[in-house]
């Protein structure tokens, strides 16, 4: 069974470490495994927020509420508002282009996170 988790060159999803990470990372495997065993397509996941607000992420269709509670209850309904946006958009990517694409995306991200991290330590 494969694995839809975070690699450690692919960064965190909410930069918290420890066991708010890990069900940021179990609530990831779970949606984007649903994504595939349901065969969710670039239509088929609809949300949307509020423009400067980060934790609140409203479904727009039932597809998108199913998968709401795949992740709540990956997440055994302990996690933030801010969990489930971060996750929540995660899975909306994925669903628009693969699994793959969503990693090459996030180590790009990270290494260029690094880049800067170290630019910024040495002022």
């Amino acid at each position: 069974m494969t694995e839809y988790r975070h690699t450690a060159d692919m960064g965190e999803i909410s930069g918290f470490g420890g066991g708010y990470e890990a069900v940021c990372q179990d609530m990831l495997h779970a949606g984007v495994s649903w994504i595939i065993e349901k065969k969710i397509g670039s239509d088929d996941l609809k949300a949307h927020g509020f423009k400067g607000v980060y934790g609140i992420i409203e479904p727009d269709n039932d597809t998108t509420r199913e998968l709401e509670k795949v992740l709540a209850e990956a997440a055994h309904g302990d996690c933030t508002g801010a969990m489930m946006h971060a996750v929540m958009m995660r899975c909306i990517f994925v669903s628009h282009h693969s699994w793959d694409e969503y990693c090459t995306q996030m180590r790009a991200f990270e290494e260029e996170s690094r880049k800067i991290g170290k630019t910024v330590e040495g002022f």
